[in-house]
């Protein structure tokens, strides 16, 4: 509860500061949007062939976490990086991000769904997974394959 009512006061803020990037957080996710997946595990990634692997985009609970790229330079879109991984309990370091476009994950049966949290307006959700896990990993191989993986610099 504490973190919804946070997230809302941090939007309110923000719609005075930047009103378009705030209105474009709650608008359906354009089949042209990149989306961020930050790999924090460096078994995630081929090192050979610089690929991300499927378990970077298996989801948890029942989704995976994106950030879009909408408004975003290289620059700010690896702050949002950092700052996800310095945010994590045990703080996780941040080795990449495997870029991905919307319709791409919309042509594997799953929802692209904006879901703007603190300090992150420009996040959005991977859902609609299957519930049965061999599903799941053939959907992640999918977006694996589909995705660029770029190494943090």
């Amino acid at each position: 509860m504490a973190e919804s009512v946070s997230a809302f006061l941090f939007l309110l803020r923000a719609a005075f500061h930047e009103p378009a990037r705030i209105i474009h957080a709650w608008m359906r996710v354009r089949d042209e949007e990149h989306l961020a997946r930050f790999v924090m595990s460096s078994s995630h990634v081929r090192k050979k062939s610089g690929t991300v692997k499927p378990n970077a985009f298996m989801p948890h609970k029942g989704q995976v976490s994106v950030t879009r790229h909408f408004g975003l330079n290289e620059s700010r879109l690896w702050k949002k990086g950092q700052r996800i991984a310095r945010g994590r309990v045990p703080s996780a370091t941040l080795y990449g991000r495997a870029d991905i476009l919307a319709k791409n994950v919309r042509r594997q049966k799953l929802s692209v769904n904006p879901a703007p949290v603190w300090r992150n307006v420009n996040h959005a959700n991977l859902d609609q997974w299957p519930d049965d896990k061999a599903t799941q990993k053939m959907i992640a191989q999918e977006l694996a394959k589909l995705s660029i993986y770029v190494a943090k610099p």
